[in-house]
């Protein structure tokens, strides 16, 4: 409940306003699959290279492989990295949030 505040108030809205558009983003969730689709064979056609972050699974890392990531930046798992890695991909980590103690 805590981090619901920081994050309303790092917005600038009400936390009333913030709950609002929480779900409303939820009530859409069915369509992020679609959207990531069509970004990434954007971005494919369009010569990008493309990571996938924050993934939570090695499964999530197949996901991503399948839409054309070759590198999983700050993989959640050490499962999720090693599954990258015996695939030949690269994986990205940062120092900064081990310093800090977390992320954001």
């Amino acid at each position: 409940a805590r981090k619901i505040g920081q994050m309303a108030e790092r917005s600038g809205l009400s936390r009333e306003e913030y709950m609002t558009l929480l779900d409303q983003i939820w009530s859409r969730r069915a369509e992020v699959a679609i959207a990531i689709g069509k970004l990434a064979a954007t971005a494919r056609a369009n010569g990008n290279v493309l990571l996938a972050h924050d993934e939570a699974s090695p499964e999530e890392r197949i996901y991503f492989r399948g839409l054309g990531a070759r590198a999983s930046e700050f993989p959640l798992t050490l499962e999720t990295a090693k599954a990258a890695r015996q695939m030949g991909e690269d994986v990205i980590l940062g120092a900064p949030n081990v310093v800090r103690g977390g992320s954001h």
